[in-house]
């Protein structure tokens, strides 16, 4: 597997999640920001309203049309597949954040591979981004699913010294490229 981009701190791999993931080797830390839930797909909408009059248009209800956020939105094989993942991965903590309506979800999964859960935290979002039909308010926050490997214990906390070094993070960047990228941690 070749690296999309690595330094001293840092290495990138570019593709998809079902085929970085397996090969990678475990870490302390996996923390996650996977595309959004399927509501949160089916939910955005433009500001813009639908040309056609099938379903309302100039003559009728205020139809706005959906928007492509650009990458598909993950389902429940996802979610699986990508918390034994992380249950594998993460000798400690493991941070996903997700939209609040799917962070009950990441704790099924989570807890079902293996992990134990140990709270939902908040993402406090400041300036966040307008809703796109501008028609209702923004989401101030996102939900952080925090979990940790079983076994008993504490493992110290999140912001605390990190010693062997290695922590990952996930993002979506795009419907089938998902990156991660292994991070070398710093102690605080």
């Amino acid at each position: 597997m070749k690296a999309y981009y690595e330094d001293a701190f840092v290495t990138l791999y570019h593709g998809d999640y079902r085929d970085v993931l397996p090969r990678l080797e475990p870490v302390d830390h996996v923390i996650c920001d996977p595309p959004y839930s399927e509501h949160v797909h089916s939910s955005a909408r433009s500001q813009r309203m639908q040309a056609s009059n099938d379903r309302g248009g100039r003559y009728g209800a205020d139809v706005r049309r959906n928007v492509d956020l650009g990458f598909a939105h993950l389902g429940a094989d996802d979610r699986a597949f990508l918390a034994g993942e992380f249950a594998r991965l993460a000798q400690r903590w493991t941070l996903v954040f997700s939209d609040t309506e799917s962070s009950h979800m990441w704790r099924d999964d989570l807890q079902t591979a293996g992990l134990d859960y140990v709270r939902t935290g908040a993402w406090i979002k400041v300036g966040s981004t307008p809703q796109f039909s501008g028609d209702r308010p923004a989401t101030g926050f996102e939900a952080v699913t925090i979990a940790h490997q079983g076994g008993g214990g504490n493992g110290g906390t999140v912001a605390g010294s990190m010693p062997s070094g290695r922590t990952r993070s996930c993002s979506h960047a795009g419907s089938t490229t998902r990156g991660c990228t292994p991070r070398r941690s710093r102690s605080l």
